[in-house]
């Protein structure tokens, strides 16, 4: 037994040396280079390695099986994506059981294995073909169940699997050396393993001798598909989030919106996420619900702060606990300043500053009785301050929202609400399927916690 054990290994070395050597002139030079030798050889650190790879042994250890029968599968990926969303929603959409959710993410990458498997070995349709349509099936699945956006779940149970450590040992390291073990029992000591080697080598023979090719093919594929359930459920999701500290947190984010008091809260949340994560740098753009869209659309804002109305199609959102109120601006010694609200038919003569953002004529035709056209509009802002100037001026009412312009008592300017009342709704936004960095993706987790909003 131990000449054999022997024989094995010496073979093992001698079919892998490239790859050995490599590996060890790589591990030498991190351990002398400067910048890293007093790190890499530390038990942090090699925990920290073996966590990181055990997403990718997850799928080797399908993906081998899947190989040595002379197969491919592409579709692991979107196994991947699909599985895990599945899992995650499971938990922090419907309040399901982790255990449920994990069951629940691996059943979902077991189904999509199997009709890999039933259509690879009852058609004649290459595994190529099938994989490649499945990823894309799989991978437009799991965009219609999340909508594009990312699905969270933060509690302790769930960061234990990506992030827990059994006896010092991580989580998903444990997990990963079982299914090594179980792969390596069904590959060399189980009539299935001697089947997938046969398979491999020669089908037709394989079929001939009475094996069932078929089943084999069937069952690996399934086992694949079981593996790439198993990363994203049981690791990646939780391990993106919570490996990494707060304070590694940096970089730029870029909201956009117009002039309301609601960005204090936005501002607020900006301030709390500053103190655990000081890298991150705001930059803001000041404009109306056109030219906030328009920057959105182009990727140059990662968020937008919109003032209803507007046109959500294209984003993603969340309502804000906070509303603006309608009304006019106007001198203090003007005749209107001396009522408590402002109707219809009291601007329906006046010269008007209004907003250019092309959905407020809409909505002010309904609060008018009067088609918003016919008003006599001597002129358009897009940031009130400047419309507030040409109100002292002379040059007419500006129609907008109030506590954006200083109406105080040493101010020339008063503020009278409409009536009826019209508030605005405001939303955070952003563009549908938005890959966001680290820290603009960080930002978006506390806004939602914030508000206890769903999108």
């Amino acid at each position: 037994m131990t000449t054999r054990l022997q024989k094995n290994v010496k073979q093992y070395f001698k079919d892998n040396i490239g790859i050995i050597g490599a590996l060890l002139i790589l591990c030498i030079f991190l351990s002398v280079f400067p910048k890293t030798s007093g790190s890499f050889l530390t038990q942090k650190n090699i925990f920290n390695v073996l966590r990181q790879i055990s997403s990718n042994l997850f799928l080797a250890c399908g993906m081998t099986m899947v190989i040595i029968l002379g197969g491919i599968d592409l579709s692991v990926g979107s196994i991947i994506a699909l599985s895990g969303c599945f899992a995650a929603g499971c938990v922090s959409r419907y309040g399901l059981p982790i255990a449920v959710g994990v069951l629940g993410g691996v059943l979902v990458g077991t189904v999509v294995g199997m009709f890999n498997g039933v259509v690879i070995s009852k058609t004649t349709i290459p595994p190529f073909i099938v994989t490649l349509a499945t990823m894309n099936v799989a991978k437009g699945l799991a965009y219609v169940y999340t909508g594009g956006s990312p699905v969270r779940v933060v509690t302790k149970e769930w960061q234990f699997l990506g992030a827990g450590y059994v006896g010092g040992v991580p989580t998903p390291v444990i997990l990963l050396a079982v299914v090594l073990v179980i792969t390596a029992i069904i590959m060399n000591k189980t009539k299935l393993g001697r089947h997938i080697y046969a398979v491999g080598g020669n089908s037709q023979a394989a079929r001939f001798s009475g094996i069932s090719t078929a089943k084999v093919k069937f069952l690996v594929h399934t086992y694949s598909g079981i593996m790439a359930a198993e990363i994203l459920d049981l690791v990646d999701k939780t391990e993106a989030e919570l490996t990494a500290p707060d304070e590694a947190i940096g970089g730029d984010i870029y909201i956009g919106g117009g002039e309301t008091d609601a960005m204090r809260l936005i501002a607020r949340i900006a301030t709390d996420l500053q103190k655990s994560c000081p890298d991150i740098r705001y930059h803001l753009y000041s404009g109306n619900a056109d030219d906030v869209m328009e920057r959105l659309d182009k990727g140059l804002l990662d968020f937008g702060i919109l003032i209803e109305p507007a046109d959500m199609k294209k984003y993603d959102y969340i309502r804000l606990p906070a509303t603006d109120t309608w009304g006019l601006l106007m001198p203090k010694d003007c005749l209107l300043a001396a009522h408590d609200f402002i109707r219809p038919e009291d601007i329906w003569e006046l010269p008007l500053i209004s907003s250019r953002q092309t959905t407020v004529s809409n909505e002010f035709s309904g609060w008018l009785k009067k088609d918003y056209d016919k008003l006599n509009i001597v002129a358009t802002y897009n940031l009130v301050y400047n419309a507030s100037l040409m109100v002292e001026e002379g040059l007419g009412y500006a129609l907008c929202l109030d506590k954006l312009v200083n109406t105080s008592e040493g101010s020339r300017l008063c503020f009278r609400p409409l009536k009826p009342k019209m508030d605005a709704h405001l939303d955070i936004v952003w563009k549908k399927y938005q890959v966001f960095s680290g820290a603009a993706d960080r930002f978006l987790k506390n806004v939602q916690d914030a508000f206890h909003s769903s999108i």
